[in-house]
């Protein structure tokens, strides 16, 4: 259970220059409940790595006919790796922002041009191998952390 909130707001620049469009998401984790197998107690999960408590998304858009840029900010807060007791080379794990860019560009009714790049600042959150959060061969928590690096795309979309 938690507490989402969004705002958004959009306007058009002056003389038909455009439009921009921003986004903000906030996420508080307020609890957080995994059990292992049935039968078993439920563990509190709230706050570790796999279940971080705060989480943002930032996301602003600049539009024109024809074209669109944007920009996606995500801020996952601090978290724990564990709870206390347990060892690990990495404790905890401070705030971490992924940035990502994207541009479409249409040309007449039927092609689209769509390229971008993921993790622009080519961050990696390393907590170790076999940590709890991790998969078998990841030294990161993939399902919160980015955990590919920065990467590339160029799509095309034709309609007929």
């Amino acid at each position: 259970e938690g507490i989402d909130v969004q705002a958004s707001y959009g306007f058009e620049l002056p003389g038909s220059m455009g439009d921009i469009d921003l986004t903000l998401t906030y996420g508080n984790l307020l609890r957080h409940e995994t059990v292992q197998f049935d039968g078993s107690t439920a563990e509190r999960t709230d706050g570790l790595i796999i279940a971080p408590e705060h989480e943002a998304l930032l996301g602003i858009a600049y539009s024109r006919p024809s074209m669109e840029i944007a920009w996606t900010t995500q801020w996952v807060g601090d978290a724990a790796l564990a709870h206390e007791g347990f060892w690990a080379p990495v404790q905890s794990v401070g705030d971490y922002l992924f940035h990502d860019v994207q541009g479409r560009f249409e040309f007449g009714d039927m092609t689209t041009l769509v390229l971008g790049v993921d993790n622009v600042t080519d961050e990696y959150v390393t907590i170790g191998m076999h940590a709890p959060g991790t998969w078998p061969g990841w030294t990161t928590a993939p399902a919160t952390y980015d955990g590919l690096g920065r990467r590339y795309y160029l799509g095309l979309r034709l309609d007929f």
